[in-house]
């Protein structure tokens, strides 16, 4: 139910051009979405807010934070390629990403 309502508000706030407020509905939405084994839909949400993200300067500094959140989603759901591919495309998207995603795995 809270994933309803909370797709709803992110809706609504990025209708007013509230974005932040939008990204904090579609966090939740995706962690949500994750705890009831909705893995793929949070991937898309979690990669959605990765993207305002990586194009604001204030806010670049968590892309990390939401990627990991990706990559939790893909070990849950065991597809071992997509992991692979995701990491790939993450270092294209976040130079920082690359030491520490290539430290990890």
């Amino acid at each position: 139910m809270a994933i309803i309502y909370y797709k709803k508000i992110a809706d609504l706030f990025q209708s007013m051009v509230l974005t932040s407020s939008a990204n904090q509905c579609i966090k939740k939405n995706a962690e949500y979405s994750a705890k009831v084994g909705k893995y793929q839909r949070s991937i898309a949400m979690f990669e959605e807010i990765t993207t305002y993200f990586i194009i604001n300067n204030l806010l670049k500094y968590g892309v990390r934070g939401h990627l990991l959140n990706v990559g939790i989603c893909q070990l849950c759901r065991g597809d071992v390629v997509a992991i692979n591919n995701d990491l790939e495309r993450y270092q294209i998207l976040d130079t920082t990403f690359k030491g520490r995603a290539s430290a990890s795995f």
